[in-house]
């Protein structure tokens, strides 16, 4: 009874570990922000339409979002255009976090959804990043 009892706690408890980072977090993918950054279940960025510029160089897949003082910003550089659910593009990813630049390269982004704009949700499950870009 004793080794049942352990081997079934062992399932569980592979299973709980198995399902911790898949996908993204319900409020990145649920954010109501036209841009947005999230850093491990984070909000670290989230765009205000009257305080913030966008820009892109769409050749380059470069992307940059930052607040008009630019004293908050993210850019993502990506291997690919993102246009599909599902597809997954490698890049990397700057951002400021309130004291520091952070910078993340090697990374594997997956499209999560795709809104009625163009907007792109894109995420890193392994860094636990989300990023919201307008390729068009």
């Amino acid at each position: 009874m004793r080794r049942t009892g352990f081997a079934t706690l062992m399932v569980v408890l592979i299973t709980i570990c198995s399902c911790t980072g898949k996908g993204p977090d319900d409020s990145f993918i649920k954010t109501s922000a036209e841009y947005s950054l999230s850093v491990k279940g984070r909000t670290v960025f989230s765009a205000n339409p009257y305080t913030c510029q966008t820009s892109a160089n769409l050749k380059k897949n470069e992307y940059r979002v930052h607040n008009d003082n630019m004293s908050d910003w993210y850019m993502l550089w990506l291997d690919s255009r993102p246009s599909s659910v599902g597809q997954k593009v490698k890049g990397s990813i700057e951002w400021t976090d309130g004291r520091d630049v952070e910078r993340k390269s090697g990374l594997t982004f997956q499209v999560s959804q795709i809104g009625n704009t163009g907007r792109v949700w894109l995420w890193c499950r392994k860094e636990q990043i989300g990023a919201i870009i307008q390729p068009d």
